[in-house]
């Protein structure tokens, strides 16, 4: 979605492109005037972001824990590596916890925390053509402000935690968890 205004719209079709003017008309249902429409896709537009952030950090976080399961159950016979591996995966899951509610079972990861409440701004925003409240802004920057603390908390494990745990599998011969960057 766009707000009102002036686009040029460019369709490409094999090596022929075809573009042409569009103009993005104002509801005129809206009661929303168009600096606070333009507000609020702003702010929709740092939702959407900061949403497929806190995304990628439970995918980040979630890859960790499964390399760490695997190797929890390989290391049975190292009473040691296995309880690093558990320590670690604890505090990924009380990371992870803050962003999603972890539950049980095929589908164990629910939007009902940070994600959830970034989900339900981003709906109550978009709700109307109004610019968002005052109260939704203070929100956002709460939200905001939780989400870098996540993000942090995840380089941090990932910068001193990880590493030192990587350093004992290498040192076992053992590969190390790998983490993977998204987006």
């Amino acid at each position: 979605l766009q707000p009102p205004g002036s686009y040029r719209v460019t369709l490409k079709v094999g090596g022929t492109e075809h573009s042409q003017p569009l103009t993005v008309l104002k509801d005129p249902d809206s009661g929303g005037s168009l600096e606070e429409i333009a507000t609020q896709f702003a702010m929709m537009q740092e939702l959407s972001a900061e949403i497929d952030a806190s995304q990628r950090l439970t995918l980040q976080i979630d890859t960790i824990r499964s390399q760490l399961d695997g190797l929890i159950e390989q290391a049975a016979y190292d009473r040691e590596l296995r309880t690093a591996a558990e320590r670690l995966a604890r505090s990924l899951a009380g990371l992870a916890d803050s962003l999603v509610r972890q539950k049980p079972g095929g589908f164990y990861s629910w939007p009902g925390k940070l994600t959830a409440k970034l989900i339900y701004l981003a709906n109550h925003v978009q709700s109307s053509d109004y610019a968002p409240t005052q109260q939704a802004r203070e929100a956002h920057a709460v939200l905001r402000g939780l989400l870098g603390v996540a993000d942090v908390q995840f380089e941090r494990l990932v910068r001193d935690d990880l590493r030192a745990f990587n350093e004992v599998l290498v040192d076992g011969g053992l590969e190390p968890i790998e983490v993977v960057r998204t987006g």
